[in-house]
């Protein structure tokens, strides 16, 4: 079965309810869960003001562990071994989902889990989705969490 299981989050609601399902799976299986939160910061890098972009980012980066941090607070708080990564993304040579990817790779996660909006039609082409990408490059099984 499933011993490490990689949790790709944001600050959706999405995100939040697969946090408890990826808790609650970790749980039952006893399984380890790592929280991933990739904080794209490539809107800052074209700032013009430096100043301004690196407090932004710094402010961006605060916020970004603090939610990795209370979701493995959580986890603990279930008795579930924990951890989390900050992965801040500063060039468009990468995007979201090859991050994801390239955590659960590195960390030979056996599962991914994934909230997702469920857009379809034109909202899901011109914002495209992260979960879906995650799901066709994943090389493993992905466990994606519609918002209810």
């Amino acid at each position: 079965m499933f011993k490490r299981i990689l949790l790709g989050m944001d600050d959706s609601n999405p995100s939040q309810m697969a946090l408890e399902r990826a808790i609650e799976l970790a749980a039952l299986v006893g399984a380890e869960l790592r929280v991933l939160h990739v904080l794209d910061l490539t809107d800052l890098v074209q700032e013009a003001e430096f100043v301004k972009g690196s407090e932004q980012s710094a402010g961006r980066m605060s916020e970004g562990q603090a939610l990795v941090d209370e979701a493995v607070r959580r986890a603990q708080a279930a008795s579930v071994e924990a951890g989390g990564v900050l992965a801040p993304v500063q060039t468009t040579d990468k995007k979201v989902e090859d991050i994801v990817v390239e955590q659960a790779d590195e960390w030979a996660a056996d599962l991914i889990v994934l909230g997702t909006h469920g857009r379809a039609g034109l909202t899901r082409l011109l914002r495209g989705s992260v979960a879906e990408a995650v799901l066709r490059a994943a090389g493993r099984p992905v466990l994606l969490f519609p918002l209810e």
